[in-house]
């Protein structure tokens, strides 16, 4: 009796397949020999086992770096099981409850395999899987090539990981086509360790863009100075909240307030910008980021700090009603300061698309802009050719078009004058600009500091204090000078200029008066010049007219807004400094009309003789 049980167990490990190392589990090359880990004599407790009492325990005595190094095949589920790290106690990932475990034999069980008509599943799969709440479903795992495979209907995962979720997250949303072991491995108990942040959103996911190829853009936020991959994942938690990630399926990004840590919902395509602008003020306000924190990321980088009370009432915000994302782009842009549209690289020599590009976009005809600026600064730049005042060619505007910037060697850009954040819209000209201009040379414009050079009896004006910070010959950083310096207005109207301080002990007499400009009355630039190419008949008409160093077609009263009248030819054309003879264009007409007839019948041009800085003007 002995000798027959002898010959039928060994006619029942001849009809299996031995034990070969590096095969891929396929039905046949996963099938143990029996005696390999039972002993048909009795063994320990559970099973009837060679050796160990635990299951998960036998296992690892050759799926683990202690044991023979027994590997089913070259598969992402079987290569990580050779480890010391598996948790084989807790299957569990991070949204299993502390005791939820699996061991080995839940999922892997050669007995229950025999279950179906032939051996199909891989990986010794059940074909039929006893469900932790009671019951059983089948399990279909004869491929793990797709992500179908492990979260379909009958999936290896699915069986177990029911909630719609689950299989919404993989077959539609954050993961897109990955198999679940990509990132839930053997060695990580199956938590998500395929990656950080970086790792995930480096490429498209379903319905969701590349993110970290944006860090990689001329300006982005996160400035480590290596890779946009190497961002660490605390950088991208400062801003974006993980409770119940990933949300596949949506294009919802949860946001945290930096203020008091509630949270904030965008649906990107469907949300409205204004969503992301509280968002946004609340680490870029005075208080910075949660705790006070004004460098929130590890790159240690102050943040530039909003003036959210000037933004509230701002131009900007009120009377086109733009969001910070209207403007900026959230990771990066292939512009300056984040600007949208973030993918849209910028031409080298035009600058379409950034600096003044971006902001002509909306200030011109039919967009919501309150202005259209677009249209002066669109005509022909006209450079005087036949006067210079050291050396420097002079022009109808200021350098802000690459075009001049080549011609001059200056520089200045739209927010060199203007804060777009505190540009306000409820008070006069000045609340349109930057309050100081030139921060570093210790005056500040509207403080009075040209009324007191001027000496008693000068009027203060504070835009003509604004326009001398830097008409001083000493420019901010962010401005660049011409290669050939302009002359220092400042010193000139301070001290020799008759429109001037100069005018209240002329020796002449002081400035004649009119209007209601009286005389030794300071004369303010903007009653002859006029800080952007807007001349009525330059837009009507911008072959034909053109008018030097932004004069305007006629000079205003001081009130600066009404004309003065006229005494012939306006509006007038200033397009000539040197030419002696009766024309609307050579400057005669435009002085007179304050200096009514100081020439008698000669109608000389005044700029012949008299020019900034030379005792004369």
């Amino acid at each position: 009796m002995t000798r027959y049980r002898t010959l039928l167990l060994a006619a029942a490990l001849l009809a299996v397949s031995p034990n070969v190392p590096g095969v891929r589990g396929t039905a046949e090359g996963q099938v143990h020999q029996c005696n390999f880990c039972h002993n048909v004599h009795g063994g320990a407790a559970d099973r009837n086992l060679t050796r160990d009492s635990r299951t998960e325990d036998l296992c690892l005595t050759c799926h683990s770096d202690a044991g023979p190094g027994y590997l089913v095949g070259p598969d992402p589920v079987t290569d990580t099981v050779k480890s010391t790290l598996i948790q084989v106690a807790v299957h569990a990932g991070a949204k299993h409850t502390v005791g939820d475990t699996t061991s080995c034999w839940d999922c892997h069980d050669h007995e229950a395999e025999a279950v179906g008509a032939t051996f199909t599943n891989l990986f010794m799969i059940p074909v039929i899987r006893t469900l932790p709440g009671g019951g059983q479903d089948s399990i279909v795992f004869t491929a793990d090539t797709a992500q179908a495979d492990f979260i379909g209907t009958n999936g290896v995962c699915y069986v177990c990981h029911t909630q719609p979720t689950t299989q919404a997250n993989g077959l539609n949303g954050h993961n897109g086509p990955m198999v679940c072991t990509a990132c839930h491995t053997h060695v990580s108990g199956f938590q998500g360790v395929g990656g950080g942040c970086t790792t995930c959103h480096a490429e498209t996911k379903g319905i969701h863009r590349p993110v970290v190829p944006e860090f990689d853009r001329a300006s982005h936020h996160i400035q480590l100075g290596g890779a946009a991959a190497d961002i660490p994942d605390a950088d991208c938690m400062v801003c974006h909240n993980q409770d119940g990630h990933p949300r596949a399926g949506t294009n919802h990004v949860v946001l945290i307030n930096q203020d008091d840590g509630s949270l904030i919902t965008y649906d990107r395509g469907v949300s409205a910008t204004s969503v992301l602008t509280p968002f946004c003020l609340s680490c870029h306000d005075a208080d910075g980021g949660a705790g006070g924190d004004t460098s929130p990321f590890s790159d240690n980088i102050i943040r530039p700090e909003i003036n959210e009370t000037a933004w509230n009432v701002s131009s900007h915000q009120g009377s086109s009603s733009a969001q910070c994302a209207d403007c900026h782009e959230g990771h990066g842009s292939e512009k300056k300061k984040l600007l949208t549209p973030g993918d849209t690289v910028p031409d080298p020599t035009t600058k379409v698309q950034e600096e003044e590009g971006f902001c002509l976009d909306c200030h011109v005809a039919g967009v919501p802009a309150g202005s259209n600026l677009a249209a002066g600064w669109s005509t022909t730049t006209f450079w005087q050719n036949d006067f210079t005042q050291n050396g420097a060619l002079l022009n109808d505007r200021h350098d802000i078009a690459h075009a001049d910037q080549v011609q001059s060697g200056a520089k200045v850009e739209c927010v060199n004058c203007h804060d777009p954040h505190t540009a306000s819209r409820v008070g006069g000209a000045l609340s349109k600009l930057r309050a100081d201009p030139d921060p570093n040379d210790g005056r500040v414009p509207g403080s009075g500091w040209f009324g007191a050079a001027a000496g008693a009896g000068q009027g203060t004006n504070a835009m003509t204090e604004w326009c001398l910070d830097c008409h001083d010959n000493s420019f901010p950083a962010t401005v660049t000078a011409p290669t050939l310096p302009l002359i220092d207005l400042r010193t000139s109207y301070l001290n020799v200029e008759q429109h001037g301080a100069q005018s209240a002990a002329s020796p002449v007499g002081g400035a004649p008066g009119w209007g209601a400009m009286g005389t030794n009355f300071v004369v303010p630039c903007q009653a002859c010049h006029q800080p952007h190419p807007q001349n009525s008949q330059q837009l009507t008409n911008p072959a034909a007219y053109n008018n030097l160093f932004q004069l305007r077609d006629m000079p205003l009263d001081s009130d600066l807004t009404t004309p003065l009248a006229s005494t012939a030819g306006s509006p007038y054309e200033v397009t000539s400094l040197t030419t002696r003879k009766y024309t609307i264009g050579n400057g005669y007409n435009w002085c007179n009309t304050c200096h009514s007839g100081s020439m008698g019948d000669q109608q000389l041009t005044c700029f012949a003789c008299h020019t900034h800085g030379d005792g004369r003007f």
